[in-house]
C-alpha cells in the first residue's frame, strides 16, 4: 500500500472583461444595478438605521426651530430623545420623550399661559401633553384653543420628521441609491450584469 500525493494543478481561468456601470449597455446596466440593489436590501445594517434616524432628528430640529441640535446623538433637541421609529409604512411613527419649551422649540405657537409640552412615547405614537400656568379653573378653559393649536403643531412637527425618515428609507432602497453606491464603491460587472467579485 502506498500513498500518492497528486501534483498540484494550477487552473488558469480564461481571460474575461469587467465593466463599470457606465460601460454597460442600458438593459444590462439596469440588471447590474438591480443586482446591487438586491445585495444592499439584504444587508441593511446599523449605519443605514442611523442614517434614517439622523434624518428624523434633523427634520424634527428644523420643524421645532433648533436645526442641527444633537444630530450626532439620538437627541433631536435639548431635552427630547428619539426612543424609536417605524417609517416603513404609510403611517410613520416617531417615538419621542421629553419636554418642549420656548427655548428648545421656538417655532411652536407659544402664547401667554402655555408653559411647555411633554412628549411621552407609547407603543406606536407619541402622546403630547400641553401644560399651562395654574391660574385657576377659568383660565384653563380659556387655554383650550391654544392648547389644541399647540398639540396640532407638535404632531405636525413629528409627522414631518417621520416623513423625512420615510423618504431616507425609500432612498436607501432605491435604484438611484444602488446606482450611486455602485459608482462610489467602484463596482465592476461581468458582461451579463452580474457583480464581479475579485
Amino acid at each position: 500500500m502506498r500513498t500518492i500525493t497528486p501534483a498540484p494543478r494550477i487552473i488558469t481561468p480564461a481571460p474575461f472583461t469587467v465593466y463599470t456601470p457606465a460601460e454597460l449597455p442600458a438593459e444590462i446596466r439596469d440588471r447590474a444595478i438591480e443586482n446591487v440593489r438586491d445585495l444592499l436590501s439584504n444587508s441593511w445594517d446599523e449605519a443605514d438605521t442611523e442614517a434614517v434616524a439622523a434624518e428624523i432628528i434633523a427634520a424634527l430640529g428644523t420643524a421645532l426651530g433648533t436645526p442641527g441640535a444633537g444630530r450626532d446623538e439620538l437627541t433631536a433637541v435639548p431635552g427630547v430623545k428619539l426612543d424609536g421609529w417605524d417609517v416603513e409604512t404609510r403611517h410613520e411613527s416617531v417615538l419621542l420623550t421629553g419636554t418642549l419649551t420656548r427655548e428648545n422649540a421656538p417655532n411652536l405657537p407659544w402664547v401667554d399661559g402655555l408653559t411647555s409640552a411633554d412628549l411621552e412615547a407609547h407603543r406606536d405614537f407619541t402622546r403630547v401633553w400641553v401644560n399651562t400656568e395654574n391660574r385657576g379653573m377659568y383660565f384653563h378653559t380659556q387655554m383650550d384653543g391654544p392648547s389644541t393649536t399647540m398639540t396640532t403643531a407638535v404632531q405636525d412637527a413629528i409627522r414631518t420628521a417621520g416623513k423625512a425618515g420615510h423618504e431616507e428609507m425609500e432612498y436607501k432602497t432605491s435604484t438611484e441609491y444602488a446606482t450611486d453606491y455602485a459608482t462610489d464603491a467602484e463596482y465592476e460587472f461581468h458582461a451579463d450584469g452580474s457583480i464581479y467579485r475579485s
